[in-house]
This record gives structure tokens, C-alpha cells and sequence, in this order.
């Protein structure tokens, strides 16, 4: 966990410069007009309208009321579950790949878990989303969230009792050694799922407030862009002074 969050800083200075900015910018408006429509209680296209509407634009809020194409217009609540499905998919893939991303590479999982940061899967979740929730609604799929979430939680407070009577008779039996490698094991697994746990809901999140970050950033910048690139030639060079040349040195 602390691996990754030592990584944020260079990935959000990262972030902008991505070359998949563009469908970053996509996700960070699915990702408003998800959240506005499920509170809303709307649909993104009426969403939109009322926006068009609101500043002065009302040619364009009637297209979206009345106007849209016929597969975006008609509700189909059997595209929405798909759709809300595949977007769990990708959530999952979120969860899963850093582990064997980890093993693969032969690296740490909390620095595979900071690479989620500006992945495309999190753009893509919510763009998934938004076409669902135009087509139908969420309200299943978050019953279904808070359910899931709750029965996990019943499993591990369930686990976590019947460790501690395991390793209070291990330990009444002098035989609590024989669990350290289990413990151990554990304790790995629920510190690195944190980490990943809480990267993929960061990056969701940072798909939406991101865009934001970086015009403020941009905005309330104390270094021109001229002072930074002349920075980094003396850092540059400096390196190519400090670097050994493979020369013996004469006595």
C-alpha cells in the first residue's frame, strides 16, 4: 500500500501528458452523466438537455428529448444488464491483474496496483455505464453491489471468529507456530488486496475528478512551462556528467 501511494505523485504528473487523454476526457463526461443521472433519477440524454436548456442552447436540448437515435431513445432493460455486466468485468480485471501482472514481471504488487491510475479500464466502466443507464436502470446492479458487499463482509467477519478460536486451541495446545506460515500468508494477501482495492476505486473516482485536478493544477501553476524544460537540460546533463565513462583512472 505505501508503494503505491509513493507512486501517485508521478502518476498524476503522468496523467496529463497520457496519450489517451482524449478517451480519458470521454470517461470524465460518462462518468458525470452517470452519476447525475442516477441521482437525478434521469436519463444521461435528459441530463444533457436540461444542461442545453439551461445555458441558452434549447435547439439542441429538444434533439436530445425527442430527436435521438432509436436504439438510444427506446429503453431496453436487457442491453442495460449486459452492459452493467461487462462493466463488472472490467472492475474484476481491475481487481485481478495486478497479482498476476505482479507474477508476471516479477515485481510488487502495490506498484502493479498504482499502475491502475489512468488505466483505460477505469474510463471504460463508465463508459459502459452510461449507455446502460440511458438504455435502463442502475438501481439493480447497486442492490445487487450492496448485497454482495454486505454477504463479503458477513464471510470475512465469519473467517476472521473462527480464526482466532483455530489459533486460541493452536495456541492452548502449544501448536501456534504451525499457523505463522498461514498468518503470515493472510496478512499478505489482505494488505496487498487493500492496496489494489483501494487503487481501482481511486482510479474510478480520479476518471471523473480528474480533468478538473489538472486544469487547477494548470491554473495555479507557480513554475512556467519554460522554467521546467530549462530544469530538466540541467538535470539532464548533469546526469550525462555523473555518468562513468568506463575509463581507468590514472594513478
Amino acid at each position: 500500500m505505501i508503494e503505491a501511494v509513493k507512486a501517485l505523485p508521478g502518476l498524476i504528473k503522468d496523467w496529463k501528458t497520457n496519450s489517451d487523454l482524449l478517451y480519458q476526457h470521454v470517461g470524465c463526461v460518462a462518468g458525470i452523466l452517470t452519476v447525475a443521472a442516477y441521482v437525478r433519477e434521469q436519463r444521461p440524454s435528459e441530463v444533457l438537455a436540461d444542461l442545453f436548456n439551461a445555458v441558452g442552447v434549447p435547439r439542441v436540448g429538444a434533439w436530445l428529448e425527442s430527436d435521438l437515435p432509436p436504439f438510444l431513445a427506446q429503453p431496453d432493460a436487457q442491453s442495460s444488464h449486459a452492459l452493467v455486466q461487462v462493466a463488472g468485468v472490467a472492475v474484476l480485471l481491475m481487481l485481478v491483474m495486478p497479482f498476476f501482472n505482479a507474477r508476471r514481471n516479477e515485481s510488487y504488487v502495490d506498484s502493479q496496483a498504482a499502475g491502475l491510475f489512468g488505466a483505460r479500464a477505469a474510463s471504460t466502466t463508465w463508459i459502459l455505464l452510461v449507455i446502460a443507464v440511458q438504455l435502463g436502470s442502475l438501481q439493480w446492479g447497486i442492490d445487487w453491489l450492496r448485497s454482495t458487499s454486505l454477504a463479503l463482509a458477513a464471510i470475512m467477519a465469519f473467517c476472521s471468529v473462527a480464526l482466532l478460536v483455530v489459533y486460541a486451541v493452536a495456541r492452548k495446545l502449544w501448536m501456534q507456530d504451525l499457523l505463522a506460515p498461514v498468518g503470515r500468508g493472510l496478512w499478505w494477501l489482505i494488505a496487498r488486496g487493500s492496496a489494489v482495492v483501494a487503487m481501482a476505486v481511486f482510479a474510478l473516482v480520479f476518471v471523473i475528478i480528474g480533468p478538473a485536478l489538472g486544469l487547477g493544477a494548470w491554473l495555479f501553476s507557480t513554475e512556467s512551462d519554460a522554467h521546467n524544460e530549462t530544469q530538466r537540460r540541467i538535470a539532464q546533463r548533469r546526469a550525462e556528467r555523473e555518468a562513468p565513462t568506463g575509463a581507468i583512472p590514472t594513478p
